[in-house]
C-alpha cells in the first residue's frame, strides 16, 4: 500500500482588518482614552483620497458599505506605514473622519444649509464678545471684582459683518446692542472701554477689527443669562418679560441719600470740570429702579466703578 503523505497547510495570513475580529488581549476600553496621533490622522484623510472612497454619510459606520471603505483605509495605512500603529488606532482615526465627513455632509444638505449658516453666525458673534470680554478684563480694577464676577462673555455687545455687495471684507461692523442691559452695567463697561481707549497705542500694532468703524444696528434678540443680579438687568425689560427684581434699602435708616450732580462746572474747553459741585438728595425707599440710575453719582471715567447703596446684587432666577 502506498505511504500517505500529510502536507503540511500553509496558514493564510490575515489582512490587518480581519485582526480586529480576534479576541483581544488589551482591557477594556484601555485603547479609548489614549490620545490619537495628529499623524495617523492626516494619514487617514489623504489615504481615504488618494484611494478615491467615499463614505455613505445617510448610513451607520458599521453599515457593510462603510465597512469596506474602513477595511480598505485599515489595510492601506497599516501596510504603508509598517505596523507603527497598531489596527485598533487606526480603526478610531477612520471612525473619526468618518464622523467628520458625516457632519459636513449634513450641514450641506439644502435643507439644512439655512440652519448652518446661521449656527456659524452665532459662532461668530461668541468669538467676538469673548474677545470684548477679554480685552475689558485687563483693566478691572480689584475694587471691582465683587461685580466683575457676574459679567460673563454673553454680557459683551453682538458683533456682525456689514453686508457688502462684492463679496470683500466689509469696513464696517454692526453692533446691536443688548436690550436687557441696565445703565448700571453700561456705565461699567463705558469705564473699562475708556480705560482700554486711554491704554493702547495707534499705530500697526492695533488689530484690524479694532480699527474698523462700528456703526448701530438692529438691537439683539438674545435674553440675559441665568443668575444675574438685579443691578445688571434693564428696568423696562424686567417689566415687560415679568422678571422678578427686588430692590433692598438699607436697614440702617427708612431713606436713603443718593449723590446726584448738580452745578457742573465746565473749563475754557467745555469740559466737564472734575471739581463740580455734588450735592446730596433724599428719596423714598418706593424711589423707581429708573430714577435710581438718573440720579446715580456722576464719575469720570477713571474712577472705581461703584453701585449706589440702595442696590443689591441679589441674584435673578430665569
Amino acid at each position: 500500500a502506498a505511504a500517505v503523505v500529510n502536507t503540511p497547510i500553509t496558514p493564510v495570513p490575515l489582512r490587518p482588518s480581519q485582526q480586529l475580529q480576534l479576541p483581544s488581549t488589551s482591557p477594556p476600553n484601555s485603547d479609548v482614552k489614549r490620545k490619537l496621533p495628529r499623524e495617523l490622522c492626516s494619514k487617514v484623510r489623504s489615504t481615504y483620497n488618494s484611494l478615491n472612497l467615499e463614505f455613505k454619510i445617510d448610513e451607520r459606520f458599521l453599515s457593510p458599505t462603510n465597512q469596506r471603505v474602513t477595511e480598505a483605509l485599515i489595510d492601506q495605512i497599516y501596510n504603508e506605514c509598517g505596523g507603527i500603529y497598531s489596527v485598533k488606532d487606526i480603526k478610531r482615526a477612520v471612525h473619526r473622519y468618518y464622523e467628520s465627513r458625516r457632519r459636513i455632509g449634513i450641514e450641506e444638505l439644502p435643507e439644512r444649509q439655512g440652519k448652518a449658516a446661521e449656527q456659524k453666525k452665532r459662532r461668530k458673534h461668541r468669538a467676538r464678545q469673548q474677545r470684548s470680554y477679554d480685552r475689558r478684563k485687563r483693566f478691572v480694577r480689584e475694587s471691582e471684582m465683587r461685580y466683575w464676577e457676574f459679567v460673563g462673555p454673553a454680557c459683551m455687545t453682538e458683533e456682525s459683518d456689514a453686508d457688502t455687495d462684492n463679496g470683500e471684507v466689509p469696513e464696517k461692523i454692526v453692533t446691536h446692542r443688548l436690550v436687557w442691559r441696565s445703565e448700571f452695567l453700561n456705565l461699567f463697561i463705558q469705564k473699562l472701554d475708556a480705560r482700554y481707549e486711554r491704554a493702547r497705542k495707534p499705530g500697526p500694532g492695533v488689530s484690524a477689527n479694532a480699527r474698523r468703524e462700528r456703526i448701530e444696528g438692529q438691537a439683539s434678540t438674545s435674553t440675559p443669562p441665568s443668575g444675574l443680579p438685579s443691578w445688571m438687568i434693564d428696568a423696562d425689560y424686567q417689566e415687560a418679560t415679568g422678571i422678578s427684581i427686588n430692590l433692598t434699602t438699607s436697614v440702617s435708616s427708612p431713606q436713603t441719600t443718593l449723590v446726584t450732580a448738580s452745578s457742573l462746572h465746565h473749563d475754557t474747553n467745555g469740559l466737564v470740570d472734575p471739581e463740580s459741585v455734588v450735592e446730596t438728595t433724599t428719596v423714598s425707599d418706593d424711589v423707581s429702579y429708573t430714577s435710581l440710575i438718573e440720579m446715580q453719582e456722576v464719575k469720570d471715567d477713571s474712577s472705581d466703578f461703584e453701585l449706589p447703596d440702595h442696590v443689591t446684587a441679589g441674584t435673578l432666577t430665569i
